[in-house]
């Protein structure tokens, strides 16, 4: 796990979509990112223990059609890479918007997944939380002037943010002075973030490590207790200390606690 993996840029034509990703080595693992970030958000594990991440449609590299951002076409779309990448199942490792495709991908294509790891994702929004994440999208601008003006947009439209994540979610997204990730991208998810994620939890037949912060603001400790109940397979619940955003604040720790929890192939 010591040695620097580079990285390597895919392009993969699925149908009616070219989709990106970025591969450190062919390593069974594969990278779902939360909204507003791509695959770069998962360079710290690409390069430590390698595998693949997903620029899911509508962010980073990958295409924006107009339509088909609910979580079905989201599932489908990696189950596409998946067929693509040629591997046998994988371990899958989403955060927040990652988690619920990484739930609808294991649910739906359960032969491709052999573990599944659900960072800060899982059950629904409330009305309330849903119609603030809609008004933050919309009113977020698309052109920049540069990339301080970039990082002092996105922390006032979201406040919780801390200054690392933010600053790497600006550097994952900002392209000549252009936002990546489109509007009606952003907004589509949002409107059927909704996703019956604790149905589609039922479904799952892979080993889950199900990883919650203990200050998270998306959701309580109760509830995730509760959406772990869901599982009929194999599932693992533990916390640990920081803010939804875990991946950007401390990559090192929340990959050791995957690591930890058996949750990462042999090498």
């Amino acid at each position: 796990m010591a040695r620097l993996r580079k990285l390597a840029r895919l392009r993969i034509r699925g149908p009616g979509l070219h989709l990106s990703a970025l591969r450190a080595d062919t390593a069974p693992i594969v990278y779902l990112h939360a909204l507003n970030f791509d695959a770069w958000t998962f360079a710290p594990f690409l390069r430590t223990v390698g595998g693949t991440a997903v620029d899911l449609r509508g962010h980073g590299h990958s295409g924006a059609p107009s339509d088909g951002y609910w979580l079905g076409a989201l599932a489908a779309d990696v189950g596409f890479v998946l067929k693509a990448l040629s591997r046998g199942p994988v371990t899958l490792i989403g955060q927040s918007l990652g988690a619920r495709v990484a739930l609808g991908v294991a649910a739906t294509f359960p032969w491709a997944v052999s573990r599944l790891v659900l960072v800060e994702g899982g059950v629904d929004l409330e009305a309330g939380v849903q119609r603030e994440l809609m008004a933050r999208m919309q009113a977020f601008p698309t052109t920049f002037t540069s990339a301080p003006d970039a990082l002092s947009a996105l922390t006032a439209a979201y406040p919780l943010i801390g200054a690392s994540s933010a600053r790497a979610i600006v550097r994952s997204n900002l392209s000549n002075g252009h936002w990546r990730s489109p509007t009606h991208a952003r907004v589509g998810i949002v409107r059927s973030w909704n996703a019956a994620s604790e149905s589609l939890a039922a479904e799952v037949r892979s080993p889950t490590l199900v990883i919650r912060a203990d200050a998270s603001h998306h959701w309580t400790a109760a509830q995730a207790h509760s959406f772990v109940q869901k599982f009929r397979c194999e599932t693992r619940l533990i916390e640990m200390a920081g803010s939804h955003y875990l991946l950007q604040d401390a990559p090192g720790a929340l990959l050791e606690r995957i690591a930890a929890n058996g949750f990462l192939p042999a090498s």
